[in-house]
């Protein structure tokens, strides 16, 4: 029945992506191939979200429209809360790069993955750039290369393919995200503070460095994803830019401290504002939306480079 419940999820998520919520609707031949599904699979998931009331139909077999209704919206938004925030076309790469890629030193090519899913090279790039920005896709990464000719997953991303690309989020930070609800005042703040020493002992005191640095990414992402709905576009940007390069120069021999620091201060939004961001006033809220996951970020980066030295 799970694997019934996955499928179903991945055609919501398709008819999301389209915006078919009535009167616009796919055909269940459209719906079937978007999916990568086979017809088994598809007549499975197809028929859950029917008797569900999730997905409602037209006649005419593989010409027969289906659209979501409200009930298949909100059961989609509930059931992938937990799950990384991935376009259906990059799960479906994904996916494919670890059925191709035996080893985690085999690469898999872009001709490969665009004749077989049936992507052009634009999407491809597009799908890799998503993939990379969780940490999915392994290094080195140069985000201004166009060709990406050869790609294999990271042991992370293994993991999500795994789990259906459930997120992988650390504790720590949950548990002072939590304190840190509502109003800043100096009894939160304490308690914030109190929870940062436990949460930072737990995270990085045993760490080794491969574990630092897988401490680091997930870090990353998560603060990338508690500010991404605050800022513009070109905003964005510049903040996932940062974010790459910190997580390139963490994976190097001997990160340069200079270079971190100037890379951390503008994810902390306390970096060239006027010059990057510009934000203003507002770095300062989007400072405390980040603080939990900021604290466990400095101490991790901290001690990765106390460990190499």
């Amino acid at each position: 029945m799970s694997d019934i419940i996955e499928n179903a999820l991945i055609l919501l998520g398709i008819l999301m992506e389209e915006g078919a919520t009535g009167p616009k609707e796919l055909t269940a031949g459209e719906l079937c191939a978007k999916s990568g599904l086979s017809p088994g699979e598809f007549d499975q998931a197809d028929n859950f979200l029917l008797n569900g009331h999730y997905v409602k139909c037209t006649m005419g077999g593989d010409e027969g429209g289906r659209w979501l209704t409200p009930d298949g919206i909100n059961y989609y938004q509930v059931q992938m809360a937990d799950r990384y925030p991935l376009s259906q076309i990059a799960k479906r790469v994904a996916k494919f790069i670890m059925t191709k890629a035996k080893t985690d030193k085999d690469e898999v090519y872009k001709d490969t993955i665009c004749a077989e899913l049936g992507i052009d090279e634009k999407t491809y790039a597009q799908t890799i750039q998503e993939l990379a920005d969780f940490g999915l896709i392994q290094e080195p990464f140069k985000v201004d290369q166009v060709d990406f000719l050869g790609v294999n997953l990271t042991a992370k991303g293994c993991r999500a393919v795994r789990s259906n690309f459930k997120w992988e989020r650390i504790a720590p930070v949950q548990h002072i995200a939590a304190i840190f609800q509502g109003p800043v005042s100096q009894s939160n703040i304490q308690a914030v503070a109190q929870a940062y020493q436990s949460a930072v002992q737990q995270t990085v005191g045993a760490a080794d460095v491969e574990e630092l640095r897988a401490t680091i990414v997930d870090t990353i992402e998560s603060m990338v994803n508690a500010i991404k709905a605050e800022l513009t576009t070109d905003q964005m940007a510049v903040y996932a830019q940062a974010a790459r390069e910190l997580k390139s120069e963490i994976n190097a021999d001997q990160p340069q401290p200079s270079r971190l620091h100037g890379i951390l201060r503008i994810l902390a939004f306390f970096g060239d504002l006027e010059g990057t961001l510009e934000l203003g006033e507002r770095s300062l809220k989007l400072a405390a939306t980040i603080g939990p996951s900021l604290v466990v970020l400095l101490q991790a980066v901290s001690q990765l480079l106390a460990s190499l030295r």
